[in-house]
């Protein structure tokens, strides 16, 4: 007996058992990482407008290659619609999670790096091939070095003759990257060389992809974010719709401080044309030239003007009689509406083209009140925005929000009291740090007016007190004043 206890002798080395995995492992997986449920980084790409690209470029038949970081959702969606799915992605972890949730379909999952994915693993060829993740989270730190073009030929080798590659791309000058406040890099962000990313630009994005001998048949620009957008603009940038893409910019961006006020910048980037140069990300559609919807995530063009816009332009030149004629307009439309319609109407959410009114979103919250009630908070709600948006005022420097919207209240003869302005919303909270130091100016400067209209009262009273009508009414009113004195206390 060698003592060992196992039946083996001193030379031989017991076995070692390897775990069980649901998932194809190819080399350089990362696996304490996972790109489904990050701690600090970026989300799977995912959401409703995801679902609505694929459902239109998926066929029943097709077979389909899913490479990179998809929500569970899109990727259940993709093995739904198509007869055979092939995952590939760079987590031990998420691919043993999509592995289980694919159980039952025809779904293999390949771990790894893009890389180590070779013609020997899954298939040949695809129909379609998905990534709208982009390309830079198919690697991890163990692969070597793999520039972007690169990357996206070997995704663009799979596709089968008469496939569709669908790409996405995040854009370095994004409404996005310029609006947050510059932040500690996340974890995801290690050292890269500058050619494993993406070209910075849309035209040098597509001078590349244009390489691939792949006919692109349709580029969205995405809004408000590369892993949940909720709107998709194709086409020229002058048919974006600024009012939409504005609200989700400041959705998305509702919380924590920012460099600029999101509403107000993401509006006048899309109206001024520059919406696809300052998208946060774009989705390519390449190969088969198959009609593709030119708008994802709204149903329709919307025509018209926001009462909000109307009303910022008047502001801004001081065009007094524009002012007057947007307000009476708006309020004497809203006071003609149902409950519902009139509660959800406010400056930014109504569509105008002078005559007609109609509203943008009507899936807002209704609060009760009086159609007046309602036309004083929208009316509080809109001065309050344009002066934390740093918005000119053609008024003197001083006008609290309750005085301001009382200009405005008055020109629709609407009256104000506590009551009323107790329910409307009057903080004046600038998100953007642009927008804080606008109003520290304007609050500085309504100081400083009010330290001169302080000022020359106590000019004024000193030279009043330095009169001689002043002293000689000090001399006959003192000596009554201390006459009546004096009988006050005798009497008591």
């Amino acid at each position: 007996m060698n003592g060992m206890g196992d039946g083996l002798s001193g030379s031989e080395v017991a076995p070692v058992e390897q775990p069980e995995t649901r998932a194809t492992l190819l080399g350089a997986e990362m696996l304490n990482w996972s790109d489904l449920e990050p701690a600090d980084a970026r989300p799977a790409v995912g959401g409703p407008v995801a679902l609505e690209l694929l459902d239109a470029v998926l066929g029943e038949a097709s077979t389909v290659l899913v490479a990179g970081p998809h929500a569970l959702e899109v990727v259940e969606r993709i093995a739904g619609r198509a007869a055979s799915t092939d995952v590939l992605v760079r987590s031990f972890s998420d691919g043993e999670t999509i592995a289980e949730r694919l159980e039952g379909k025809q779904a293999r999952v390949f771990a790894g790096g893009l890389d180590r994915f070779g013609p020997e693993h899954g298939r040949s060829s695809y129909d379609v091939v998905v990534a709208l993740d982009g390309v830079e989270r198919l690697v991890g730190p163990d692969t070597a070095g793999l520039t972007w073009a690169v990357a996206v030929q070997r995704l663009r080798e799979r596709v089968a003759p008469g496939g569709r590659l669908l790409l996405g791309t995040a854009n370095s000058f994004g409404l996005d990257r310029l609006l947050d406040v510059p932040r500690p890099p996340r974890a995801d962000e290690w050292g890269r060389d500058v050619g494993e990313q993406a070209p910075a630009t849309l035209d040098a994005v597509t001078d590349v992809l244009a390489g691939t001998g792949l006919a692109t048949a349709a580029t969205y620009s995405v809004f408000p974010d590369v892993t949940e957008p909720v709107l998709g603009f194709g086409g020229p940038a002058s048919g974006y719709d600024a009012a939409l893409v504005a609200r989700a910019t400041a959705r998305r961006h509702a919380a924590g401080p920012k460099l600029a006020d999101p509403y107000r910048t993401a509006y006048d980037a899309v109206a001024a044309g520059l919406g696809s140069a300052l998208a946060p990300g774009h989705w390519f559609v390449l190969g088969d030239g198959t009609p593709l919807p030119e708008r994802l995530g709204m149903t329709d063009a919307r025509t018209g003007e926001l009462v909000e816009e109307r009303l910022v332009a008047a502001l801004r030149a001081d065009d007094h009689q524009a002012l007057r004629q947007t307000v009476i307009g708006y309020v004497d439309w809203l006071q003609a509406q149902d409950h519902a319609t009139a509660a959800a109407a406010t400056t930014d959410n109504v569509l105008t083209d002078g005559t007609s009114y109609s509203l943008l979103d009507t899936g807002t919250e209704a609060p009760g009140g009086t159609h007046g009630q309602l036309a004083v908070r929208h009316l509080a709600r809109f001065v309050n925005r344009a002066m934390a948006a740093g918005t000119r005022l053609p008024w003197t420097a001083g006008g609290t929000p309750r005085a301001l919207t009382e200009r405005l209240a008055a020109i629709a003869r609407l009256e104000i009291d506590d009551s009323v302005w107790e329910t409307a919303d009057t903080a004046v909270t600038p998100q953007g740090h642009a927008e804080q130091l606008a109003t520290i100016e304007r609050l500085s400067a309504e100081l400083a007016e009010a330290r001169k209209q302080v000022d020359w009262f106590e000019g004024q009273l000193d030279k009043l007190r330095k009169s001689r009508s002043y002293r000689v009414g000090r001399t006959i009113v003192n000596p009554l004043r201390t006459t009546y004195s004096k009988l006050r206390t005798r009497l008591r």
